[in-house]
């Protein structure tokens, strides 16, 4: 309700984004045991459908996203519009300065309205170019992948859905990227440190538990039942075949 009244677009989508990236990446396993569950997603559909039909028609942020998409469309808008001003001003930027960009903070220097560009990706490669870029972006990288091997190894069902939830919440930020910087937003780092936190935690905790293996051999890494000798009995936090 909350969201409908501060008439935030960016913010709907995101928990419309947030929603089925949850469903999707803590229940796919459970819909293809239980075909059963897409009866639920079809009903919850419905209901989204019902509550956006609503608020389009009824409601202020309706309008907005009327203006946007019919009356008005983004799409055909080429001057006036300061987002699409905002991405050309960042690629101008980034063109000019490729390597390591214009500095943190200073998009709002150089840009016409002097403000923040409104983008994670037009702040980010114009304020740190395609180095910082790449450091910036590899977080969600590499914590994707490590929450994925977590969801994967784990036979705890609360820490696979607990990763897949976490995962679910990057995917919206994601999104929410191309209307808002996060890389300035306090709360977007404590998500994310969290997040981190979560996955080094568990990634312990499945080493202790002899439920992670690592071969350097062969460099695979096994789940406890798949291995049949000594030297792949090695577990991950014992010993010299420590890996982190």
């Amino acid at each position: 309700y909350s969201i409908i009244v501060t008439a935030s677009r960016k913010t709907f989508l995101g928990l419309i984004v947030l929603i089925f990236a949850w469903l999707w990446t803590s229940y796919k396993n459970e819909l293809k045991r239980r075909p059963s569950y897409f009866i639920v997603i079809f009903f919850l559909i419905l209901a989204l459908y019902s509550v956006t039909d609503y608020m389009i028609e009824n409601t202020y942020m309706g309008t907005r996203f009327r203006e946007d998409i019919v009356d008005n469309p983004i799409t055909e808008r080429r001057q006036g519009y300061h987002r699409i001003i905002f991405y050309k001003e960042g690629l101008k930027l980034l063109m000019d300065n490729p390597i390591f960009g214009i500095g943190l903070g200073n998009f709002q220097v150089y840009s016409e309205f002097d403000a923040e560009s409104h983008s994670e990706y037009i702040e980010v490669v114009s304020s740190t170019g395609i180095i910082g870029a790449f450091l910036y972006f590899s977080i969600y990288i590499l914590l994707w992948r490590r929450l994925t091997k977590i969801k994967k190894q784990s036979t705890d069902w609360e820490v696979s859905y607990t990763a897949g939830l976490l995962k679910a919440g990057m995917v919206m930020m994601l999104v929410i990227g191309f209307g808002r910087p996060h890389f300035s937003n306090l709360l977007a780092w404590i998500y994310l440190s969290s997040a981190i936190g979560y996955a080094w935690s568990q990634e312990r905790r499945l080493s202790y538990e002899g439920q992670l293996y690592y071969d350097w051999f062969t460099s695979r890494e096994f789940r406890g039942r798949e291995l049949g000798n000594d030297r792949g009995k090695m577990r991950c936090g014992e010993g010299d075949h420590v890996r982190y």
